[in-house]
């Protein structure tokens, strides 16, 4: 005579569990009632083996016991519900935070000339410029690139001027 329906599908869940977990449990009274109330409850196949699936990759992780692996721990109903539901989750990395900042704040300084700010602002990199050019004209940078003579009051009167044009 062939088993009813219920009692086959408990009988193929309790093998997919097996065949999943390499665990070789008999199928004792007290486990089918397990597997019954986990259909009772609306779970299915997939959901099974989702959720071993994720245990076993939470457990390699180091994030999960071996014990969550346990039939008896598995079937825990509620507890499957929840770990079929944190399975499903599909978390989202954010953006990298350049690329947002870039793409979401405009320019925090912008320099129009007719804004006298950014007149004067122009003017101090003109002298900048000026600078940089005198100390390459007069031999004050090393061939490091360090400058020999940094400060302004060593720089003879004469220099003081051109630097000033």
């Amino acid at each position: 005579m062939p088993l009813p329906e219920p009692a086959r599908h408990v009988e193929h869940l309790h093998q997919l569990y097996r065949r999943l977990t390499g665990q070789n449990l008999s199928l004792r009274f007290d486990r089918q009632r397990f597997w019954y109330e986990f259909l009772k409850a609306g779970f299915t196949e997939s959901d099974s083996e989702q959720v071993i699936t994720y245990l076993q990759r939470e457990i390699r992780a180091g994030r999960r016991n071996v014990g969550a692996l346990k039939l008896s721990n598995l079937l825990q109903l509620d507890r499957f519900e929840e770990d079929l539901n944190i399975s499903r989750v599909h978390l989202r990395s954010p953006p990298p935070a350049r690329h947002r900042r870039l793409s979401r704040r405009p320019n925090p300084c912008p320099l129009p000339s007719n804004n006298k700010a950014g007149r004067k602002l122009s003017g101090t990199f003109d002298n900048l410029k000026r600078i940089s050019a005198f100390f390459s004209r007069t031999n004050l940078i090393s061939s490091q690139g360090t400058v020999l003579y940094p400060l302004y009051h060593d720089i003879s009167h004469r220099q003081r001027r051109a630097v000033s044009r």
